[in-house]
């Protein structure tokens, strides 16, 4: 049997009323990946982040609450 591979989702939404706050946050996340990865990171504005760090989902998921968004984190195998 193989090892499981897991893969953790956040899924968010953030205010869109306020275009600068928007521009704030994107700013934050991109901070917080280059802290943790150590290395500029490619970041899409779906949505969506996908990482297999757990604890990167977590703070991920911080910066969204931080800027008044909703969010969650989902745990799914990675095929």
């Amino acid at each position: 049997m193989s090892a499981v591979n897991w893969v953790y989702v956040v899924d968010y939404d953030i205010p869109t009323k306020n275009a600068s706050r928007r521009v704030m946050f994107y700013q934050a996340i991109h901070k917080m990946l280059m802290m943790h990865l150590g290395k500029d990171v490619k970041f899409s504005t779906q949505s969506c982040y996908f990482t297999e760090d757990a604890e990167l989902a977590e703070k991920f998921l911080e910066v969204v609450q931080q800027f008044n968004g909703k969010g969650h984190i989902y745990k799914a195998v990675k095929m």
